[in-house]
């Protein structure tokens, strides 16, 4: 892709979007409806519709951010980023398909 765009995996989302959101307010549910209405939202903006499988990419990918911050915290003997983790991993890890099925 162009300058608007990446290669790969990134190539869902336009190069602005890459770069972390500011922080979210408010509890885990409302950061987490926070994130789907981000991913909504970018869908209409850009009049395209995602498949489940590139939603789930990008639950993926705001998970990955999501682990790497709690990471740095944990190497820096805590922090607010392990219990943002705590709080949001099993709903964050099920939007991006990544539980088991029963």
């Amino acid at each position: 892709m162009g300058p608007r765009g990446a290669r790969g995996p990134r190539g869902l989302l336009p190069r602005p979007c890459h770069r972390p959101l500011p922080p979210h307010t408010g509890d885990a549910e409302e950061r987490i409806q926070q994130s789907a209405d981000f991913l909504t939202h970018y869908q209409t903006a850009t009049g395209r519709r995602w498949s489940q499988r590139q939603t789930q990419d990008a639950w993926a990918a705001g998970l990955w951010v999501r682990l790497f911050n709690a990471k740095k915290d944990a190497a820096g003997g805590g922090g607010p980023q392990l219990d943002l983790l705590a709080s949001q991993v099993t709903e964050r890890l099920a939007r991006a398909g990544l539980l088991p099925t029963r």
